[in-house]
């Protein structure tokens, strides 16, 4: 069960599900339930009918979904989702992990004035991996020392145009970064856009890093270097929970937390301070 059938991290995690239920002889069920209504809708549906057990991903910071208790002795795993109980298999990864990697690989390269183009983190959009990876960008900070600006933390919405917008916001800044972390990859291949846009050129003059990872980010121009979730990953022993409860009923619930990687690419180098001739053509702003 999804929320977002569009979104990039959804495919490779029903691939890894597909995966290890073929293998098993079992046929998988993909159903789109994008708010807490529907979802309690579908686990209610599916429940009532002969399948052997539900995979649930989804994104909203409402995480707690107590109604996951009404599906009785249905085995449930949920995917990146820390608010409920422990009776349900959670696979996770550590989106402040992932932030931090991102950051820290930037510290490595000598940049000391990094943006943060941050993904919806407040109302009743906001997702918890937006939450998570900010708190981690401020923590990478904070556990090194080097001083944060506030005013290189701007707020998007998980989109290309959040990150054209983003970035160019942050180029315009009188001490523009040396180097932006996008919250998800699909604002950093905006970014990179937005650099572009600017008269800044990637990595030369602003370095950019992503997290996420879906296939495509190879091909981006540069290459993006990013942090990659282990989403099919998460997908897969996700999978391999249920059939094994399915297999030994006393088989017990687990928790298991899955490690980000970085993946080094093209759009990173080592930091070079402003220069006059870098200045977009929009001029600067405090």
């Amino acid at each position: 069960m999804i929320c977002d059938a569009t979104s990039a991290l959804f495919a490779p995690v029903a691939r890894g599900v597909e995966a290890v239920a073929s293998r098993a002889g079992y046929q998988v069920l993909l159903v789109h339930a994008p708010d807490p209504a529907a979802e309690r809708e579908a686990l209610a549906v599916l429940a009532a009918h002969p399948v052997e057990g539900v995979i649930i991903m989804a994104v909203s910071t409402r995480q707690k979904a107590l109604y996951l208790a009404e599906a009785g002795e249905l085995p449930i795993a949920v995917i990146n989702r820390y608010g409920v109980a422990a009776r349900f298999t959670r696979i996770l990864w550590d989106d402040r992990a992932g932030a931090r990697l991102a950051v820290d690989h930037l510290f490595g390269l000598g940049h000391t004035r990094i943006g943060f183009i941050g993904g919806p983190d407040a109302g009743p959009a906001a997702r918890l991996s937006a939450i998570r990876r900010l708190e981690g960008f401020r923590a990478a900070h904070r556990v090194s020392g080097i001083p944060l600006a506030e005013r290189a933390i701007v707020s998007g919405d998980y989109s290309v145009e959040a990150g054209v917008s983003g970035a160019e916001r942050l180029c315009r800044l009188a001490r523009r970064p040396t180097a932006i972390v996008a919250s998800n990859d699909t604002m950093a291949m905006g970014a990179l856009r937005g650099i572009l846009d600017s008269d800044l050129r990637c990595p030369e003059d602003v370095a950019v890093v992503g997290i996420g990872d879906p296939p495509f980010m190879a091909f981006a121009h540069p290459p993006l270097t990013t942090v990659a979730l282990p989403v099919e990953e998460a997908g897969a022993r996700a999978a391999e929970c249920i059939l094994e409860q399915v297999e030994d009923p006393d088989e017990r619930p687990r928790t298991e937390v899955l490690p980000c990687r970085l993946v080094v690419r093209a759009s990173c180098r080592a930091a070079s301070l402003p220069s006059d001739r870098m200045v977009p053509r929009a001029g600067r702003s405090l």
